[in-house]
């Protein structure tokens, strides 16, 4: 997390520990997302995606909305 927010471990340490929301993780993971996003759609074949769990979902999503639109 410290990498991700560009802070030292112990201040990202205090930052969890006062995050009684839990806003933090919450923003880890739309990143997460996010980059897994742009991945999608940026590769030239399904096949070479990563296996991730970020691009299952994304595959999953892609598949629900094709379900959708042929409905």
């Amino acid at each position: 997390m410290a990498e991700e927010f560009h802070c030292l471990p112990d201040m990202a340490i205090r930052a969890l520990e006062n995050d009684p929301d839990r806003l933090i993780p919450a923003i880890l993971t739309l990143r997460a997302f996010a980059r897994a996003k742009e991945t999608y759609d940026n590769s030239k074949s399904k096949r070479d995606l990563p296996q991730t769990r970020m691009i299952e979902v994304l595959q999953e999503i892609e598949f629900e909305a094709m379900q959708e639109l042929l409905k």
